[in-house]
């Protein structure tokens, strides 16, 4: 098999596709109006796509006030209209699943809150749709409406005017500075579309087959199974495994390419359904334990179950970086092509029990751990000699609910959505015996705009990239095309369909040849930093100082509801038997000078910078040495202990903009603290379930006079200098 497609240009390309993220929600302010006027230090960002197509950003940035305030949703009984909010309340952004499926995303696009029987029937839906066509309805308009509904159903909350306005907010650069700083270096697409206006197996269908044979919504081809196990995983899910299994007549692009002898691989990190339920489950009778292959993209392609395809699907741990995807990305050893699956996560909301853990970005979850795996993603990518040749694509397979201001296009029909299969003694959801699709679906529209990053020595820098041709924009589907242009495959033998075959293409975006610019790889992991808010224009403060006394206050959350400005002050005793506490207090002048140390190393005096672990320090009278801030797994509460190599007294310092390590910290810098306790052994058993990794230091919400560890929240800080000498 050839490990590099051919031609001298892009020999590897590599493909992470995260999950239900649209791209105002996002990206929407990925550049500022002045850097997009040219008005900034950096360069406004080229635009490639059509010659007639002259349109600037279409993110939310480069609007006016009065375009914005025509993008507020409504509600009934909620009184004024839901602006959107540039700025994430908190890295769990929304913290209630938002509605993916089919009818939700309907409603969202038709800024109605209808039942499901209207989108479902193909008759009630056509004159619905005719029908504000004709009224000229206000689109995209229905986010807040569907969240209601749908918070309600699934999770069974009515939110106030607060809870509903988070579905309006949107990340700002600063909040995601890994996939922000990405876009900003390399090549970001703001018209690049899901391929249905649906949920992920669908999407995930279109991605690697061009067709999803009449699925729409999750589970249409839910695989059959008498596994008692996996019935049982199916009440829990709403009577669905979300899973499905294509017909055994659908081609995919690991087809093409084996066909034509390129290599290919999927990395995986966690089965679906959840192995815990599935086929390996030790309580299913035996006959059963091997009646499905529960890995996600092996299952839906039935290609791809023959045991020939085995070391084609290999396990890795997203989270640790000696783990096989990283080890083959560093060593150069992966294939022409190689795809991601992500760590699957999310839930009905964050205080969810059976909220899974992932770095998917998958609603609800938080964040920063999917921008931590995509960074890692790209570091091993950019460790290997390979590097100067590969593609690394960064996806989402739809946007799942979350904002976007574009109305979806039409879209071309595959040519093979009907189901092939006969009709419903199979038991599919909602196939219709004329179309032989779910709900009689035509497939003539795409979903709802997504990110897309094209990452890669090669590729176009600080460009926003669209289609060649503005009447037949890019979706998900243009990734196989481009991939097999770049493999050299005549499209005679790709059989994948008419949405593939007449596919828009960004092939021609790389350069051929040697000369290959050098990009120093950290630099796209960060973003401009938040200026001073006491001072806007004042310069970069100073470095810190490992030794050096700081006053440390906190701010928490400052785009929503404002800095909370508080101080870690005097401890007190009491709370525990023999154990010290740190107390926040309202006043600068009670405030304590701390003193940072590297965790590591007892030498004092160098400086600090991004990433970098540490312990702090109390300046007060310490009895038996316990100085150092130290969090429990027993109560979580931070108190003070005297062991400097102990995980528990550890402290990683991230500035919130960015995950360059060699980026100094510097003072009034907002930074967060996370800790390095490990999950006890209760914790590891459940990691699918529990625990957020990204435990960050902040007040304890129950009682704010002391301080503990959560994650899901920004957690901000601001090192400042002290207010005397200690």
């Amino acid at each position: 098999m050839k490990n590099v497609l051919p031609g001298n240009g892009i020999k590897h390309v590599v493909v992470l596709m995260l999950e239900n993220r649209g791209f105002d929600h996002l990206m929407g302010w990925l550049y500022s109006p002045a850097e997009l006027k040219g008005e900034a230090d950096d360069p406004p960002p080229r635009v490639s796509g059509d010659p007639q197509d002259e349109r600037g950003f279409l993110g939310l940035s480069e609007m006016s006030e009065d375009e914005l305030q025509a993008l507020a949703n409504l509600a009934p009984g909620q009184g004024n209209r839901f602006q959107i909010n540039p700025g994430a309340r908190s890295p769990k952004t929304p913290s209630y699943n938002t509605g993916e499926s089919f009818q939700h995303i309907m409603n969202q696009c038709w800024s109605v809150a209808q039942p499901d029987d209207v989108w479902f029937d193909p008759a009630t839906r056509g004159h619905l749709i005719g029908t504000l066509e004709e009224r000229q309805w206000p689109k995209m308009l229905g986010y807040v409406l569907d969240y209601q509904v749908d918070v309600k159903h699934e999770a069974g909350v009515v939110l106030d005017r607060e809870g509903l306005s988070e579905v309006m907010d949107t990340y700002l650069p600063q909040q995601v500075p890994v996939l922000s700083g990405l876009a900003r270096t390399y090549a970001v697409s703001d018209e690049w579309y899901c391929s249905v206006p649906s949920q992920t197996n669908t999407n995930r269908a279109f991605v690697l087959s061009g067709t999803s044979r009449g699925l729409v919504n999750n589970s249409f081809y839910d695989p059959l199974t008498e596994n008692p196990v996996i019935k049982a995983w199916r009440k829990i899910a709403g009577g669905k495994t979300h899973c499905d299994e294509l017909p055994v007549s659908t081609r995919c692009l690991f087809e093409v390419l084996e066909q034509a002898g390129y290599a290919w691989r999927v990395y995986w990190q966690s089965s679906w359904p959840p192995e815990e339920f599935a086929w390996q489950s030790k309580w299913a009778p035996a006959k059963y334990q091997m009646d499905k292959i529960w890995r996600y993209t092996r299952n839906m392609f039935p290609f791809l179950t023959n045991k020939q395809f085995d070391d084609n699907f290999v396990l890795f741990d997203g989270s640790d970086p000696d783990s096989k995807f990283f080890q083959d990305a560093r060593d150069g050893r992966l294939p022409a092509f190689t795809w991601i699956e992500p760590k699957w996560g999310g839930g009905k909301s964050w205080d969810f029990k059976l909220r899974m853990v992932g770095n998917d970005m998958h609603p609800v979850s938080d964040t920063t751990v999917a921008e931590d795996f995509v960074a890692r993603v790209y570091d091993a990518l950019t460790k290997s000699d390979a590097w100067k040749d590969t593609l690394l694509v960064i996806t989402f397979d739809e946007n799942g609910g979350t904002y976007d201001h574009m109305f979806p296009p039409e879209a071309l029909p595959s040519g093979t959505d009907a189901c092939p299969l006969p009709h419903p003694d199979i038991g599919m959801q909602g196939m219709d015996p004329t179309t032989k699709t779910q709900f009689g679906y035509d497939f003539k529209q795409l979903g709802v705009r997504v990110p897309t990053l094209l990452i890669s020595p090669r590729g176009p820098m600080r460009t926003i990239f669209r289609s060649p041709d503005m009447e037949n924009p890019f979706d998900h589907t243009s990734l196989i095309a481009t991939v097999l242009k770049m493999a050299e495959i005549p499209p005679e033998n790709w059989l994948l369909g008419d949405r593939v075959a007449n596919a828009a293409t960004f092939e021609h975006l790389f350069l051929q040849g040697d000369h290959v610019p050098h990009v120093r790889a950290a630099d796209a992991l960060k973003t401009p930093p938040l200026p001073d808010p006491d001072n806007p224009q004042a310069p970069p403060g100073a470095q810190l100082i490992y030794g050096q006394p700081y006053v440390l206050q906190y701010v928490g959350e400052i785009w929503n509801s404002g800095p909370a400005e508080t101080y870690l002050g005097k401890s007190e005793s009491g709370r525990m038997w023999a154990y010290w506490y740190p107390t926040f207090v309202d006043d600068r002048a009670a405030a304590l000078g701390f003193t940072l140390l590297p965790a590591r190393s007892s030498d004092d005096g160098n400086p600090i910078n991004n990433m970098d672990l540490l312990c702090i320090r109390t300046p007060e009278w310490a009895p038996l040495g316990n100085s150092l801030l130290t969090v429990s797994h027993l109560n979580a509460n931070v108190y003070y202990d005297s062991k400097r190599d102990s995980p528990a007294a550890q402290w990683q310092v991230r500035i919130l903009s960015s995950r360059d390590k060699g980026d100094p910290v510097r003072v009034g810098d907002y930074v967060y603290f996370v800790s390095q306790l490990p999950p006890n052994a209760i914790q590891q058993k459940s990691q699918r379930f529990m625990p957020d990794p990204l435990q960050r230091l902040m007040p304890d919400p129950t009682a704010p006079k002391y301080g503990t560890t959560i994650a899901g929240e920004w957690g901000l800080w601001r090192v400042l200098p002290p207010n005397q000498p200690v």
